[in-house]
């Protein structure tokens, strides 16, 4: 069965941006800095359905000049494998490519999610990513 969806350059609502980190196994942030930190965001993209629903999301934050991170790439369970996380990244690399030139564009891929991004281009950096967070663990 194929899945219909649309990808949009929007941010997603604060309560969409948690769901579907949560459904997607990903540590969902501290609610009151959501809206905060996507009104902050340097691009965003988001898939939906034909009916409306947000089924995927993904950001860049950085600088625009010299840096970008693509970070917080979901797409809800029931639609992944069917081209919606490859459509967003795609366009999110087309739209950094038109407004912020020549910059590092890094990403930390998901155990699984490797090959995705190896096919657009992105390489593993030989170094290791490190975090400092004092959000809740969860599972």
């Amino acid at each position: 069965m194929s899945f219909q969806h649309t990808i949009l350059h929007a941010l997603p609502t604060p309560a969409d941006f948690i769901r579907l980190r949560t459904i997607c196994g990903l540590r969902p942030p501290p609610p009151a800095q959501v809206a905060p930190a996507l009104a902050a965001s340097l691009h965003s993209i988001i898939a939906q359905t034909q009916s409306g629903e947000t089924i995927g999301t993904v950001r860049a934050i950085g600088d625009g000049h010299l840096y970008v991170q693509i970070c917080d790439m979901a797409v809800h369970p029931s639609h992944q494998r069917r081209g919606v996380g490859k459509r967003m990244l795609n366009e999110m690399i087309r739209w950094i490519d038109e407004n912020c030139g020549d910059v590092y564009v890094s990403l930390i891929a998901m155990p699984g999610s490797e090959e995705m991004y190896r096919r657009v281009g992105f390489v593993e950096t030989g170094g290791r990513g490190m975090k400092r967070t004092k959000w809740p663990k969860t599972g």
